[in-house]
């Protein structure tokens, strides 16, 4: 037998000395156990409305004909294709943050110099801190973001004209580079610069973390 405990809202991180085997988005579920094994209660994690506000995320990457509402700011599409979406942003989450407990390789990115360094991202498995860390000539380096304190998600190649990148970071690099603008806890606000692996992952991550922003504000 193993100890388990039942969720029955988002602010279950308060388990801090529980393991969650798994945490699912939108109609997913969460486990929650003592050990390691899984065990055999599983609850529905509802986060159905972080998916729907997601919908205007994901609306430059979606297949779906869609008709731009001006009173909302963003398109919209049918209701058929919106559950579609919606289950789609879910898949992805859900891939996404599988893949992100248990670690990331990725390069971090000096925004002055255009050094990069090996580095890995991670969050934590109650999905509310980002982590990275570097591995550089003095060390290790850890860095822990609150994702709730996460300001913004740039993209490489769509940067604001405050964020001026050396000549030594080219098309390519940037095609794959990811800013996150945060406030710290002396509320002063940070750029934490790396770069995914391929084009492809950094639109994924850029989905996904804005969509995982959402839910630490409605969960809070």
């Amino acid at each position: 037998q193993v100890g388990c405990v039942r969720v029955t809202g988002a602010p279950y991180s308060r388990l801090r000395g529980w393991r969650f085997v798994r945490v699912g988005m939108g109609q997913g579920v969460a486990l929650c156990c003592q050990t390691r094994d899984c065990c055999n209660e599983s609850v529905p994690l509802d986060a159905t409305g972080v998916l729907s506000q997601a919908e205007g995320i994901s609306r430059e990457t979606s297949q779906y004909p869609s008709v731009y509402d001006t009173g909302k700011g963003f398109d919209l599409i049918s209701e058929d294709a919106r559950q579609q979406e919606k289950a789609r942003l879910k898949l992805l989450v859900r891939n996404f943050t599988s893949t992100a407990i248990r670690g990331v390789s990725c390069s971090r990115v000096d925004l002055q110099s255009g050094k990069t360094e090996i580095s890995q991202y991670s969050v934590d498995r109650w999905l509310r801190v980002f982590s990275l860390q570097t591995q550089s000539a003095k060390g290790v380096d850890n860095e822990h973001v609150d994702i709730a304190r996460i300001v913004d998600v740039l993209h490489g190649q769509d940067l604001p004209s405050d964020i001026v990148l050396p000549a030594s970071i080219g098309e390519q690099m940037r095609q794959r580079m990811l800013v996150l603008r945060y406030s710290d806890e002396a509320r002063q606000q940070k750029e934490l610069a790396f770069l995914e692996a391929n084009a492809a992952d950094s639109e994924t991550f850029l989905t996904c973390m804005n969509i995982l922003r959402l839910y630490s504000e409605v969960s809070s």
